[in-house]
């Protein structure tokens, strides 16, 4: 939802809560392959809680697939195909479930306008 790639999605910017997000970058391989996924974790500063997430898929011929998640005021999850969950690991591709950690980063703060003022 932040970075800056354009993807077709249901979830937009404007949903989110108008503030400063952190930004933490996580990075997951496949044990013994070659996939792997870079997830982009935003959480509104003083919320203390993930509030939505852009996942970039990359697969061993060179392939990448962009997806983003927000979480909804109402408790759930909601990826960029509109299809909800009460866990974002529901939305998530069930291969990532056996994927290691491989690293992950701090990145700078991001400000959000936002259609809503929180």
């Amino acid at each position: 939802m932040l970075l800056p790639i354009q993807i077709q999605s249901a979830n937009i910017v404007t949903g989110l809560l108008a503030g400063v997000y952190a930004v933490k970058c996580s990075v997951f391989v496949e044990r013994g392959g070659s996939r792997s996924v870079v997830y982009f974790e935003y959480e509104r500063s003083g919320s203390g809680s993930l509030c939505a997430v852009d996942a970039l898929f990359l697969d061993g011929e060179g392939n990448a697939r962009m997806s983003d998640f927000a979480f909804l005021p109402d408790g759930i999850w909601r990826d960029s195909f509109g299809v909800t969950a009460t866990s974002l690991d529901a939305l998530l591709p069930q291969e990532v479930a056996n994927y290691v950690f491989a690293a992950e980063f701090n990145l700078p703060d991001v400000s959000v306008g936002g259609g809503n003022a929180g």
